[in-house]
């Protein structure tokens, strides 16, 4: 892991050398590393995930490496703060770079060099805090919302359209508020949320990756956020939702190619008698419970490691659920609202596949409270 990346095609000469030198003694904590060739920088820095990286670049690699950058963003987990180090006082065109530096400018001599990678992020503390949820209600209880004809599936699709109005204008100030309220809480939290703060102005690919990867992490976020949406409160998430949204629609956030899939659930045994009664019923002529998913639903590509949560303690008015989930060879996947999360999660060897919230299913059967459904 690298700290810094110094890219120059003349890295070896007598000055570059004596400058180099002169940052490894006074930043012995940073690791520093010298490159010639701009796709070498590139290259590494795909293989670095969530965490500050700052590049310094002579004039000459600048318009190449934003160039390359924009070109390989998919595949990109951090965005780096920069600095081009040259003897020119402005170079045309170099507002460009804007979409992926905070601190950075033009460096005229190596002091400047040294003030950028000197230079800390100042966190705003807000006052506003997302709201709790601290009480139960029959609504808080169930996983999907019911629906008796297909044609009320446009009920998540209004979801939708709200999340897809949303502006993304006030994001930094969203994780400004997001960081006040958990990261006190869990130091996994407050180190990604930090290097979110660092890096202003950060496009929605990158970003999305990183609220994807927040969302993984064992802690008070992802249990309040879906508690809320199974009240109908989404309004404290909207923004959250929109940018995984946009992860994915961008492609950023890639989708799943596994046909089938697992999520292990204890359920209350009132929803439990809920699909049943659908399934009997046979509403309108289906024969199947139509339903769209309030809040967020994992599942895995892995049978055993869906059923290592239904491990533990029975709970009181809950059953111990097994969902198997076979996507619809006709349905378009590309337009879908999921994604893996295999590649992002703090927890990889989960192999977790993330529904959005207003995902749609058909649940076909249920056997011995094993419920098999698809998506729709």
């Amino acid at each position: 892991m690298f700290d810094v990346i110094w890219v120059d095609q003349y890295i070896d000469n007598s000055e570059n050398t004596q400058y180099y030198k002169r940052l490894k003694e006074k930043y012995i904590e940073l690791k520093i590393i010298t490159l010639k060739k701009t796709e070498e920088a590139i290259n590494l820095i795909k293989n670095i995930k969530f965490v500050e990286i700052k590049v310094i670049l002579s004039k000459s690699c600048y318009f190449e490496f934003v160039e390359s950058f924009k070109r390989n963003i998919l595949d990109m987990y951090i965005a780096p703060k920069i600095i081009v180090f040259t003897l020119d006082k402005e170079i045309n065109g170099y507002k460009d770079i804007d979409i992926f530096y905070k601190y950075g400018g033009i460096a005229n001599d190596i002091s400047q060099v040294e003030n950028f990678l000197n230079s800390q992020q100042n966190k705003i503390y807000l006052y506003n805090k997302l709201s709790y949820c601290t009480f139960k209600s029959d609504n808080a209880q169930l996983t999907f919302e019911y629906i008796d004809c297909k044609e009320k599936l446009m009920l998540p699709m209004f979801f939708k359209s709200l999340i897809e109005d949303t502006k993304n204008d006030n994001l930094d100030l969203y994780t400004e508020t997001l960081y006040n309220t958990y990261s006190g809480k869990n130091d996994d939290v407050k180190e990604l949320l930090d290097q979110i703060l660092k890096m202003k102005n950060i496009p929605i690919e990158i970003l999305s990756k990183f609220y994807a990867r927040l969302y993984t992490i064992n802690s008070d976020f992802y249990k309040n956020i879906n508690k809320e949406l199974r009240l109908n409160k989404i309004d404290n998430y909207i923004l959250f939702i929109k940018t995984l949204y946009e992860g994915i629609k961008l492609k950023a956030l890639p989708l799943s190619s596994d046909k089938i899939l697992y999520r292990g659930a204890k359920i209350y045994n009132s929803e439990i008698d809920k699909i049943y009664d659908y399934l009997n019923k046979k509403i309108n002529g289906l024969s199947c419970a139509i339903v769209f998913s309030k809040s967020f639903l994992s599942f895995s590509k892995e049978r055993i490691v869906a059923e290592s949560f239904l491990l533990g303690n029975d709970v009181i008015n809950k059953s111990k659920v097994l969902f198997i989930l076979e996507k619809d060879d006709n349905i378009n996947y590309d337009l879908s609202t999921h994604e893996d999360l295999e590649n992002i999660s703090f927890y990889p060897n989960e192999k977790e596949v993330l529904f959005l919230p207003f995902s749609s299913f058909e649940i076909k059967e249920v056997i011995k409270k094993k419920i098999c459904m698809k998506s729709i």
